[in-house]
């Protein structure tokens, strides 16, 4: 799935450098890089020189760090990298997704209200 690094400071509230029409595939530990569309995420600033041997052109960087002049096309600034951690796995991964409807173990008390497009997996028990 294709994340624009727009999208990506958005999810991190994070402060956009460079293109922001850049479009990641992978959100990665630094030394598990291993394309141009890899998005490294660096909880730390000491690690910024690591960038410099990567082939990723995105990165997502804790406030003060900047990247060695070149190492990449853009990268986002945050100012809390844990709490930006959160948004991304969010953002690239964002769990299963049950299709609406009720499956057939479903157990639903008759007098139980279901709201639009909800989705009951197997075995589920509402009211009773």
């Amino acid at each position: 799935m294709a994340v624009a690094l727009e999208a990506v400071a958005a999810a991190t509230e994070g402060r956009l450098h460079g293109d922001g029409g850049l479009a990641v595939e992978r959100l990665v530990h630094p030394v598990e890089a291993r394309g141009a569309d890899d998005l490294i995420f660096l909880m730390e600033a000491r690690h910024a020189a690591m960038l410099a041997a990567s082939p990723v052109r995105a990165a997502v960087l804790p406030q003060g760090s900047e990247p060695p002049e070149g190492a990449l096309d853009a990268w986002v600034e945050v100012e809390a990298p844990r709490y930006a951690l959160a948004g991304l796995v969010a953002l690239f991964e964002p769990g299963p997704h049950a299709p609406p409807g009720v499956h057939p173990t479903a157990d639903v008390a008759g007098d139980a209200a279901l709201g639009a497009g909800v989705a009951l997996g197997p075995s589920v028990s509402i009211g009773r």
